[in-house]
Order: structure tokens, then C-alpha cells, then sequence
């Protein structure tokens, strides 16, 4: 956040500010697959793909995608200090989501 809200340029960005959630979710997609594959081989990436848990990380998946765009949206207005004390609040929504979602407790 605060390299982003670095490289604005009389407060606008030179560059599609999606782009950046977007390509850390593609890599985060082929990184988790690549250790899948290493850690468990092939039967334990089979494993991601079956219905339930997959629909599970994807909702979660979705819900972050939508906070990391807003995130984004909101670096526009605040200064990368003010975001950073404000994005800890990530921490609590994870914790939130564990528990409605998954069922579980941290």
C-alpha cells in the first residue's frame, strides 16, 4: 500500500489500479497450485478441485478479491499511513469469515 500510494502522480494513477489486486491474485493462483503439486503431488492437488472445498475458497476467494479492489479504490483518498492503520481490520474480517464460513474458530 504504501509503494502504491507512492506512485501517484498529482493524485492520479498511471495505471489501471485493478491491475494490481488481479495480478496478485493470478500469482497466488499458480503459486498455491505449484505447492499443492510439491508438497502433496498429484493426488493432494486433486483434492482442491472437488466440489466442497473448492466452493468454500472460492467464496472466500471472492469476498477478498472485492476487498482487495475496494482497498485499491480507497488508497485514492487517504495517504499510505492512514491505510495501513486502517487495513488491520483485515485481520478480524479473516477471523469473522473462518467462523461463519468454515465453522471453525482461530
Amino acid at each position: 500500500p504504501l509503494i502504491i500510494g507512492m506512485s501517484k502522480v498529482d493524485g492520479a494513477y498511471l495505471y489501471d489500479p485493478v491491475s494490481v489486486p488481479l495480478m496478485e491474485c493470478v500469482f497466488s493462483f499458480f503459486f498455491g497450485q505449484a505447492l499443492a503439486l510439491q508438497s502433496g503431488g498429484f493426488s493432494q492437488w486433486k483434492q482442491i478441485w472437488t466440489p466442497r472445498p473448492f466452493a468454500i475458497f472460492s467464496m472466500i476467494g471472492f469476498i477478498y478479491a472485492i476487498g482487495d479492489f475496494l482497498e485499491l479504490k480507497s488508497l485514492a483518498s487517504v495517504s499510505g499511513p492512514t491505510y495501513m492503520v486502517l487495513s488491520q481490520s483485515k485481520l478480524i474480517l479473516t477471523a469473522c469469515m473462518l467462523k461463519v464460513v468454515k465453522g471453525t474458530r482461530q
